[in-house]
């Protein structure tokens, strides 16, 4: 019964040592999305070798390790099921010198017989055998080679029952540990696989988000030109002339847009001293004759005076831009579109407030959320890139609608204090 509990207490410990760094390397690839595959291979290589290491030296300083003599082979079946070669030739030759020093086996024998595995496995993996399967060989073939060297292992039983019933029981063990540290391998190489599954759709997100904002961004510039387009009159020359000079501005504008989608992942901004009230009359005159084509009136009201921002003008135009493309489609019928503007304290206050069909509360809740849009063909990108403008320009938007009521848009800018 002593003999049994004690059995019972070294394969415990063994499996802690030989688990511990394997269960170390498990959660740091876990908890780094950083590191390539190589890495995590290189990684799993020390954890393998550091396993390794503890197990032997403990069994060397324990003189009753004779049962726990199979259990060095956990390091080795999964650096050769990693297809860690060279790292499987390191420990291979360790466990031959490990046999050699402690139990005295005959060097030869062990080469031959490490030299099989590693041909066995070679092979098996060749064939794509699950781990499984490399496992059953490998305890069938170590079964045999046990039998030849139980005189080794067991110099002093002469009984041949109890011999055979130790190996049993050190074969068995070994396989249900073996076994459990596969598992545990296999489940790291899935977390590995989900990390770079993540990783991947981010990129795919990322890459979308950028077309979408393109697609949108460049959209509304070329609706302006075909709508100055479509209205041309070519007989009138003042009319080629203005409408000409606005579809070179919308033209340049998408250009400035193209540029910097060269790096989607970030919004350039370019400031300089600029006139708010110049951009915002100058976006209501490019936009004027399209809302009275769809009998849209709009009311202004500004300051007399220059009121001057450090702001990107092309950006902050782009943000008028879709603010007042977005009233004009949530006006159904004959409507009007009101901006104000006034100074508060050291900011600019824009108010833009339209009488379209408005947002519920729900809808509002949700407004500059990308990809979130009641438009049948919209993107849900337009509110949501406003936003990102007006935040670097250390500004403030905030929408408040209700349904069947209109909208109203409150945009707060820093004045610039030169």
């Amino acid at each position: 019964m002593v003999i049994i509990m004690y059995f019972l207490e070294q394969t415990v410990v063994s499996l802690i040592l030989l688990s511990y760094p394997i269960l170390i390397y498990l959660i740091y690839v876990a908890s780094n999305n950083n590191l390539n595959r190589n890495k995590n291979l290189v990684l799993l290589d020390v954890a393998c070798l550091t396993s390794f290491y503890m197990f032997t030296k403990y069994t060397i300083s324990n003189d009753n390790s004779i049962y726990l003599f199979l259990f060095i082979n956990v390091p080795l079946i999964i650096t050769i099921l990693n297809k860690r070669y060279t790292t499987s030739i390191i420990i291979s030759l360790a466990i031959i010198s490990y046999y050699y020093l402690v139990y005295k086996i005959n060097i030869p024998f062990l080469i031959l017989e490490y030299a099989i595995y590693n041909i066995i496995f070679l092979i098996i993996k060749y064939n794509k055998k699950d781990y499984l399967s490399i496992l059953n060989i490998f305890c069938f073939v170590k079964g045999i080679i046990l039998s030849i060297l139980a005189i080794y292992i067991f110099p002093n039983d002469n009984n041949i029952f109890v011999i055979i019933t130790k190996l049993f029981v050190i074969l068995i063990t070994f396989y249900f540990l073996c076994y459990s540290m596969l598992k545990l391998v296999d489940s790291i190489e899935n977390i590995i696989s989900l990390n770079y599954s993540f990783k991947d759709l981010e990129k795919e997100k990322t890459l979308k988000n950028a077309l979408f904002q393109i697609v949108h961004e460049v959209k509304n510039p070329l609706a302006v030109c075909k709508g100055y387009l479509s209205m041309m009159e070519y007989n009138n020359i003042d009319k080629v002339k203005q409408y000409n000079s606005i579809i070179q501005k919308e033209v340049d504008r998408t250009l400035c847009l193209m540029e910097d989608f060269n790096d989607y992942t970030k919004i350039k901004i370019n400031k300089d001293i600029i006139d708010i009230v110049l951009l915002v009359q100058e976006t209501i005159d490019s936009m004027k004759t399209i809302m009275n084509k769809e009998s849209i009136t709009i009311k202004s009201r500004f300051p007399t005076d220059e009121v001057y921002i450090e702001a990107d003008y092309l950006r902050l135009k782009q943000v008028f831009i879709n603010l007042l493309k977005n009233a004009m489609e949530a006006i159904k019928e004959k409507g009007k579109i009101e901006i104000e503007m006034k100074c508060v304290d050291k900011n600019v206050m824009i108010k833009i407030t339209d009488n379209g069909e408005g947002m519920d509360e729900e809808t509002l809740k949700k407004i500059g959320t990308m990809f979130y849009t009641t438009k049948e063909h919209g993107t849900g990108i337009g509110v949501a890139l406003s936003y990102e403008i007006i935040k670097q320009h250390n500004g403030i938007i905030e929408y408040s609608s209700n349904k069947k009521k209109g909208t109203e848009v409150k945009i707060l800018l820093p004045k610039s204090e030169t």
